[in-house]
């Protein structure tokens, strides 16, 4: 083997691990965005779940009857759903 052999058989190691090392960090890079985006999101449901406790805190906290604290809770409800849709179609 001559050194003009040696020196592209080298040239084409590292040329294979160049390309190697770029796909894997292509890899690490999306891999990378899909946590930021699933952080994103959990940061979202952390202040859904505090706002939704806030409210049961403060529904506990006053003197409802039972129809006034079911009336309450449905709209809570009906409003936490419209909370999910307009999270989804954003994530979308």
């Amino acid at each position: 083997m001559t050194k003009l052999d040696s020196i592209i058989s080298k040239m084409n190691t590292i040329l294979g691990d160049y390309i190697e090392l770029d796909q894997r960090y292509l890899q690490v890079v999306k891999e990378r965005d899909i946590l930021k985006q699933q952080i994103s999101e959990q940061k979202a449901d952390i202040e859904l779940l505090k706002e939704q406790s806030d409210l049961l805190k403060l529904v506990k906290g006053t003197n409802l009857t039972k129809a006034d604290s079911e009336e309450v809770k449905e709209l809570l409800n009906d409003f936490i759903g419209q909370i999910d849709k307009c999270l989804a179609m954003l994530n979308n």
